[in-house]
């Protein structure tokens, strides 16, 4: 979060989010994920997005299927697989 915050151009991390990771501590993995779901959950919901794109900072590929196994129903797009 700080990273991102901190180094990447015209990155706006709401404060709260920013003490929610800092809180994690040793969590701050699994809850960057939680947040991600709740956000990719949220703008779903609300029909701004249509799809997302996702990395892992640390390029762990587990990171990435645990997020895509996470997801809400109905956030990917359907023939795709949920592993």
């Amino acid at each position: 979060a700080e990273y991102l915050q901190h180094e990447v151009p015209e990155m706006i991390l709401p404060e709260a989010l920013s003490q929610r990771m800092w809180r994690a501590g040793d969590r701050a993995g699994e809850v960057g994920v939680e947040i991600a779901v709740e956000l990719i959950g949220r703008a779903r919901e609300r029909g701004r997005i249509r799809g997302v794109v996702l990395s892992s900072a640390a390029g762990a590929g587990e990171e990435l299927v645990r997020l895509v196994r996470q997801l809400p129903a109905g956030a990917l797009p359907e023939g795709r697989p949920r592993w």
